[in-house]
C-alpha cells in the first residue's frame, strides 16, 4: 500500500510539472505567434479616469519585418527595421543554416533552419530599440526599433 502511495505522489507530481511546463512556456517552439511582454501602461486624464490604449484588431495587417540569412550574413546587411508600437509585427526569417532566432528584450526565441523559416507574430508592446540575433552563432540580423506612441 505505501509503495503504491509514493506512485501516486509520484505520478501527481509529474503532471502537475507538465502542466506548468505548458502554461509557463506560452509557445511551442515552432515558430507560431507569440505575444510579448505587456507594459501595463494607462492613459490617465486630470479627472483621475483612466482609459486602455486601443487594441489591435484581428482584420488589422501586421508590419512584416523580412530578413534572409546566407553564407553566414544578412542578405543586404543588418538594419533597422521600425515597427509601430502597440501593432502587430510579423517577423520572417529565412536562414540556410539552423539555429535559434532571438529578439532581446522582449525575450523571444524560436528556431530556424534550411527549408523552414522562422514565422512569429507578436504585438510590439515595448518601446526601445531590441537586438535581433542567431542566438548560437552570434549573428546580429538587425535591431527592431519601435518608437513610443
Amino acid at each position: 500500500m505505501r509503495a503504491q502511495l509514493r506512485w501516486l505522489i509520484v505520478l501527481a507530481a509529474l503532471a502537475a510539472i507538465v502542466v506548468l511546463f505548458a502554461v509557463l512556456r506560452g509557445g511551442d517552439g515552432d515558430g507560431s505567434t507569440a505575444t510579448g511582454a505587456t507594459t501595463g501602461e494607462s492613459t490617465g486624464t486630470e479627472t483621475g479616469q483612466t482609459t486602455q490604449p486601443p487594441a489591435t484588431t484581428a482584420t488589422e495587417q501586421p508590419t512584416v519585418v523580412r530578413i534572409v540569412v546566407r553564407g553566414g550574413k544578412v542578405v543586404g546587411g543588418p538594419k533597422v527595421h521600425e515597427v509601430p508600437f502597440r501593432k502587430r509585427v510579423t517577423l520572417v526569417v529565412s536562414s540556410n543554416v539552423a539555429d535559434e532566432v532571438h529578439l532581446h528584450g522582449y525575450d523571444l526565441m524560436r528556431d530556424v533552419a534550411p527549408g523552414r523559416p522562422l514565422r512569429l507574430t507578436f504585438v510590439a508592446r515595448l518601446s526601445g530599440t531590441f537586438d535581433l540575433e542567431l542566438e548560437d552563432v552570434r549573428l546580429g540580423l538587425g535591431e527592431l526599433s519601435v518608437p513610443p506612441s
